[in-house]
């Protein structure tokens, strides 16, 4: 199956793109590990154990996040030395079916994440005042998050995108 070098360059850019995002969101994990190690953020803590719980929360999320990044990065690097590879690849990333079952997915994820946390911020604020302030503050930012991409799309998208990252 011989493509031809513009499809077969274009392909290779949409995967390193990915693998540029994913590069990111390893320097954000490791940034995150690195800030809960930092003594100004220890002493925000009323108790030693706190800090040792969130210090242990953080590394652990932060190396699954780097080992998850990490797979799709060799994944992605192994399929542009292969034509055959990087086509079935970008084919599988591309699929219109798939993008559509993502984006219902995200469509019910973001609607009932904002209701989950509301509800989580009750249980948990039965326990922590502190906590369940904090879950009702992260419902805020999900729901404004939602209406800035919301009101970004309605602005910039003209429907001939065919990559979403």
């Amino acid at each position: 199956m011989d493509i031809n070098a513009e499809k077969f360059e274009k392909m290779k850019k949409g995967i390193q793109k990915k693998n540029s995002s994913a590069l990111g969101i390893i320097a954000l994990a490791n940034t995150a590990m690195i800030l809960s190690k930092r003594d100004f953020m220890i002493k925000l803590y009323p108790h030693p154990e706190q800090a040792d719980f969130m210090q242990g929360l953080v590394t652990g999320m932060a190396i699954v996040i780097i080992f998850v990044c990490l797979f799709y990065i060799l994944r992605n690097a192994l399929a542009c030395t292969d034509e055959k590879l990087l086509t079935r690849l970008y084919n599988k990333l591309n699929d219109e079916r798939e993008l559509e079952i993502q984006g219902m997915a995200g469509k019910k994820t973001a609607k009932l994440s904002p209701v989950i946390l509301l509800l989580l911020s009750l249980v948990v604020s039965l326990f922590s005042f502190e906590a369940g302030l904090g879950l009702i503050g992260a419902t805020f930012v999900v729901c404004i998050i939602d209406k800035a991409f919301h009101i970004y799309y309605g602005k910039n998208y003209t429907g001939k995108d065919t990559e979403l990252s």
